[in-house]
């Protein structure tokens, strides 16, 4: 029983919002220690619809009259580490996903019941491409899979040629990389929770270093954290001046290298985008299938360790002395 209407998708399965007692009894269920069933998602691989080749290199420009930015081809040839891009495809294409729900709850995380449609879109798209923002070697980071748009919610249920997958992150990777740039070591321990800050802030400590480092200067910077925190407690509120004033201060030796008109996000960009390239070689060099989703990456559990080795290592070829942190 559900909600909603008996409504059928392409699949053939019925798609109905439970009731509440429904999952109330899904829940005992689980807790019987009774083995659920695979809930499958109806994700079903389309071979016959070859997907839209598109250009390896992009660039997003603004239109000539500045009303949008859309993207066009960059005319080049690879460079080395872009090299690994076609072998890479290649593989992805070929790669067999789908996901294994433990329950139903889980499996509505992939469905709009109000609009009735999936949320897993474009799943056709399976190739990697870069796209610059407005010059060559500016930004650059790696876009094109549907797993990359897939809510985070739901990654942890991938499974890849059959078998369940590990998204391993590179942690602080934004601070990490400011402090490669400034040729200065990381300090120790959680770079966003420090003794200064409660560990129940840390969203709002680490938004400090996102809205700085993408704004052109300090008040745009305070202006775009105070709008994501608008609808939090005044108290939060009151210390924005607080949290940036001491964060940076912490930071103090990469401060310079923001605001003034400096656009370091692209240049950050840039530094990730190659480091993922980089760990995408050394991954296809062991023949291991590796999903990356810009600071993190998506391998088959079995594979952990190698992830592990292979962001370490790719990182250290940028910054030799800088020691990455990895979760």
């Amino acid at each position: 029983l559900g909600t909603s209407k008996n409504q059928r998708d392409n699949t053939g399965r019925n798609r109905l919002r439970p009731i509440v007692s429904l999952l109330c009894y899904n829940k005992c269920y689980q807790r019987s220690g009774i083995k659920p069933r695979r809930v499958h998602t109806g994700l079903i691989r389309r071979r016959a619809r070859k997907y839209l080749e598109k250009p390896l290199l992009q660039l997003k420009i603004k239109k000539d009259d500045g009303s949008e930015r859309v993207k066009v081809p960059l005319q080049r040839e690879l460079n080395a580490d872009e090299a690994i891009l076609p072998e890479v495809n290649n593989v992805l294409e070929r790669l067999r996903l789908d996901f294994d729900l433990p329950n139903y709850q889980a499996y509505t995380a992939s469905w709009d019941f109000r609009s009735r449609k999936s949320k897993l879109t474009n799943k056709s798209n399976v190739q990697l491409y870069r796209i610059f923002s407005e010059q060559d070697g500016a930004a650059g980071r790696l876009y094109g899979h549907w797993v990359q748009t897939c809510p985070s919610k739901l990654r942890q249920y991938l499974t890849l040629n059959g078998l369940p997958s590990v998204e391993t992150d590179f942690s602080s990777m934004q601070l990490m990389l400011l402090y490669g740039v400034k040729g200065e070591i990381p300090p120790e321990g959680d770079l966003y929770c420090t003794d200064k800050f409660f560990i129940r802030d840390r969203d709002a400590v680490k938004q400090v270093l996102t809205k700085s480092v993408g704004a052109s200067s300090r008040d745009i910077a305070m202006s775009a954290w105070r709008k994501e925190f608008k609808d939090n407690p005044a108290k939060l509120m009151g210390k924005a001046e607080l949290y940036f004033d001491t964060f940076w201060e912490i930071h103090s030796s990469v401060y310079d290298l923001l605001f003034d008109g400096n656009e370091i996000w692209k240049e950050l960009q840039y530094l990730d985008s190659v480091i993922a390239l980089r760990v995408l070689k050394i991954m296809h060099e062991q023949n291991i299938t590796c999903i990356p989703i810009h600071d993190s990456f998506i391998v088959q559990e079995k594979y952990s360790l190698q992830i592990e080795n292979a962001m370490r290592s790719a990182f250290q070829s940028v910054f030799p002395n800088i020691e990455p942190r990895i979760k």
